[in-house]
């Protein structure tokens, strides 16, 4: 097999707080250089708030495995593309190591296996109580002799804060002696810190060859204000493994944006979708012309395509100012690559400050414009700020069977779970003992018999307050549907009253979409009852509805028949008006002396 590079970045990025003062940069730094394993130390990463943080810091496509320090600050973290399969063997938290932190993990990528370290050793203090004694006359003899006998390749990065280039130290000779007498090497001979000296390691065999290509590069990170800061280099290398394919999915779409609103409103009135208003027709017959006369329009107008795609990194806020500025970035970093000037690194310098700044601005505009574009849809505010915090849940689904397979699965367990509960309503109705009987109160009032016909400017409010949110099921999209109302509407509203009119509910408006959701993070994703099903039902349905729930909820509350205790389902009424209510009963009942319960 033909061995492909894979890049590798490991750290230490510009020191202390490596990571949470500069997230976005970083997760940019990482998807323009196009790295498929990132090792990081003084992430700081662990705390109660830095969902938030690990959210912004790993872009779309990857995948973050992190060993927090137990206690304020360090910290290893190993952020990899996430067709490559990570295990950890080890870390820190498990062993009795006191002088370092690290994390031991093997890496699968196809047939190759890398077994890959990150190790950080904080600088001794006697708040830390760490001493140079316990590391290299016991610790770290110990821990690398653990690598000494494995199979696949090695790896270890880290920064050990050793001046290793000051060879005339004794700690770096022993350090030194230690690796020699494990059979290993290290293989940066650059100064890794801005302060001239070596501070990181990159360790293999002495005999292997794994690594190639090792880089000291300065990534021009800043911090939250956008200042450039500077503490450590990166090191970049290539490890010879094989690279990991990229993700491919075949995706059939519509080109909807590129429908002509006007030419598609003319062919409406030239269709036959409209002679049915006229004609008597039943309910599914209306419904069917409709359906098929807006789909073989849509065909016309955007027709069905498919095509393969590699699935990247998504940053949506990308602008094309944004493109100018981390292309002049590039151009500025070969420049100063090239030449070694310190005037040139000036130079490139100050470009990243103003190419990250612009990155800040881009996104932070984006989401604004977001979360104004929201309004009062505080659902979709709600989905936003969610996706701003972490809260995103990727689709679980049990593993190991093909979709067709895994569909019928689904519906046979949730159709058994449904007759299960309607046989036992039966049996509780047909078993159960009432003893007393509670009459009704009469009702004298006028009654509820038939629903009455809805107007065309019924159903346009109706349909004119609806979201744009659209069902796979549904013809157009329901963006489309509100430009073409005025040519559709007379059909609509025969749909709807023919409905109401035969207390009929078409089996078209039935039909659903049904997705599984995993009920709660951390169940057993391989077992069906752990999964709920959430049905996604065509627009008209909605419709339907909605003209049912306005005619009812007039009547229920022209004669007063609201349940007063009534929370849910009831306009001006939640969660919060119940607890209002039960809080407002405990007060009144201590006032009068009464027992609570």
């Amino acid at each position: 097999m033909a061995l492909k590079r894979l890049d590798i970045q490991p750290p230490n990025v510009n020191g202390p707080r490596s990571v949470k003062n500069k997230t976005l940069a970083f997760s940019d730094y990482i998807t323009s250089n196009d790295f498929d394993i990132v090792a990081v130390t003084e992430t700081w990463l662990g705390g109660p708030g830095d969902k938030a943080c690990i959210a912004e810091l790993v872009p779309s496509g990857y995948k973050i495995d992190h060993v927090p320090r137990q206690g304020r600050g360090g910290g290893v973290a190993v952020i990899h593309k996430a067709p490559l399969k990570l295990s950890m063997l080890a870390s820190s938290h498990n062993t009795n190591v006191t002088s370092f932190e690290y994390m031991d993990c093997n890496i699968t990528i196809k047939n190759f296996s890398l077994r890959l370290a990150v190790v950080y050793r904080p600088p001794p203090n006697k708040q830390n109580g760490i001493k140079t004694t316990t590391f290299l006359d016991d610790e770290w003899p110990t821990f690398l002799a653990n690598f000494t006998t494995a199979e696949n390749d090695i790896i270890v990065v880290g920064d050990v804060n050793f001046h290793l280039d000051n060879r005339s130290n004794p700690n770096t000779s022993k350090f030194n002696s230690v690796l020699e007498a494990c059979g290993m090497r290290q293989h940066v001979t650059e100064p890794t810190h801005v302060a001239g000296h070596i501070l990181d390691v990159l360790i293999t065999r002495d005999t292997g060859t794994t690594v190639s290509n090792v880089e000291i590069s300065d990534p021009g990170l800043p911090d939250n204000n956008g200042n450039t800061s500077r503490d450590h280099f990166a090191v970049v290398f290539n490890a010879s493994a094989s690279k990991p394919p990229p993700v491919r999915k075949t995706v059939t779409y519509r080109k909807l944006k590129s429908i002509d609103v006007d030419e598609f409103k003319t062919d409406i009135l030239e269709s036959d979708i409209l002679n049915s208003v006229n004609d008597s027709l039943n309910v599914d017959e209306l419904v069917d012309a409709y359906n098929d006369g807006l789909y073989s329009l849509l065909d016309k107008h955007a027709p069905l395509k498919s095509k393969t795609v590699v699935l990247r990194p998504m940053n949506p806020w990308y602008s094309q100012e944004l493109h100018d500025a981390k292309h002049l970035r590039r151009q500025l970093e070969r420049k100063w690559r090239l030449t070694g000037l310190t005037i040139d690194h000036a130079i490139y310098r100050n470009q990243c400050a103003v190419t990250n700044k612009l990155l800040n601005v881009s996104k932070v505009n984006y989401y604004s414009e977001k979360v104004e574009s929201c309004g009062r849809d505080m659902k979709g505010l709600t989905k936003v700020t969610q996706h701003l915090m972490g809260n995103t849940k990727d689709a679980v689904l049990p593993s190991g069977k093909y979709a067709k397979v895994l569909a019928q699965d689904f519906s046979d367990f949730f159709v058994d779970k449904v007759e299960c509960i309607r046989s036992d309503i039966a049996w509780t109705k047909s078993h159960q003992q009432i003893d007393t009987v509670v009459p009704e109160a009469p009702f004298n009032e006028e009654q509820f018999s038939n629903f009455s016909v809805v107007s065309d400017m019924d159903i346009s409010k109706i349909i004119r307050n609806s979201p744009n949110k659209s069902c796979e099921l549904d013809p157009i999209p329901t963006w489309l549907l509100k430009d073409c109302l005025g040519e559709l509407l007379p059909l609509i509203t025969k749909i709807i009253n023919t409905s109401l009119e035969r207390a009929y509910v078409p089996p078209a408006f039935k039909s659903s979409r049904v997705r599984p959701l995993i009920k709660k993070t951390g169940l057993d994703q391989e077992v069906l009852k752990n999964y709920r099903p959430v049905s996604n039902l065509p627009f008209l349905s909605k419709v339907l509805e909605k003209a049912v729930d306005s005619q009812l909820e007039r009547h229920l509350s022209a004669h007063n028949l609201h349940e007063e205790r009534q929370s849910a389902y009831k306009q001006f009424h939640s969660t919060e008006s119940a607890l209002l209510c039960v809080q407002n009963d405990i007060l009144r009942s201590l006032d009068q002396n009464e027992a609570t319960c």
